[in-house]
């Protein structure tokens, strides 16, 4: 999923999970600055990537990728400020979001049973694996990699210079 100018001359990428507590951290304490300097002012492209380290990951990114596509990057901001509540129960946690959004338990528990929508975002893990992901987060800036949790300064440093 994408967010901002998409031909900017950075790119931003991220690698996720929905249950990681430190993915949890970078989207309550950096992305809303990243959002507001670089993202809302078109002057990067970001590109989130999901790669669940756990099914309960797994779960919440295919219940994201089932609601409309303007409706993705609020569910995941959801999932990420509400961890530790969903968390405790994911099914149910995972249960009563998807509620939120206007899904019926049927219709979330046939999402849960999508094996092909669950095959393609764990395609989407694999190839980051290829590209030298191996933990969460993980970020590309213009296809550097940086490794782990990151602060709205460490990433200024990396952004503005090739922003020019």
């Amino acid at each position: 999923m994408e967010l901002g100018n998409l031909t900017s001359k950075v790119t931003m990428i991220e690698y996720a999970s929905a249950s990681c507590p430190h993915c949890a951290a970078f989207y309550k304490e950096v992305f809303p600055e990243l959002k507001k300097e670089y993202i809302d002012t078109n002057k990067i492209h970001f590109i989130f990537r999901e790669w669940p380290h756990n099914d309960a990951a797994l779960a919440a990114f295919m219940v994201a990728r089932s609601v409309p596509k303007d409706a993705y990057f609020p569910m995941i901001d959801i999932f990420f400020k509400t961890q530790s509540v969903w968390l405790a129960d994911p099914h149910k946690g995972l249960l009563d979001i998807a509620k939120q959004a206007g899904l019926t338990e049927d219709q979330f528990n046939k999402i849960l049973n999508d094996q092909d929508l669950a095959k393609r975002i764990l395609a989407v893990r694999d190839k980051g694996e290829s590209f030298g992901v191996n933990g969460i987060p993980t970020f590309f800036i213009n296809g550097e990699l940086l490794d782990g949790e990151q602060k709205i300064e460490a990433l200024r440093a990396k952004i503005d210079p090739l922003l020019g």
